[in-house]
């Protein structure tokens, strides 16, 4: 996709593991810095990433609380 799309300004993935596999496709050095990568559940390697530059920021959400919102837990 990196090669039929070499202006390809960013990728999300809809989760954090897939966000790495991106991050890892973009090693060319000419592609660094340029395409932006955002992941999706926040783990700590995705964060690890991010403090080194690596991957471009990422989405958290609380399962739990969301559900609690919407009236689906007992709780």
């Amino acid at each position: 996709m990196l090669t039929a799309h070499p202006s390809l300004p960013g990728i999300f993935a809809t989760d954090d593991q897939m966000a790495l596999g991106a991050m890892e496709a973009v090693e060319a050095p000419e592609a660094r810095g340029k395409i932006t990568i955002i992941g999706f559940e926040a783990t700590k390697e995705a964060a690890n990433a991010i403090g080194e530059g690596e991957l471009t920021g990422r989405a958290a959400q609380n399962s739990f609380d969301i559900g609690r919102q919407e009236g689906r837990s007992p709780n």
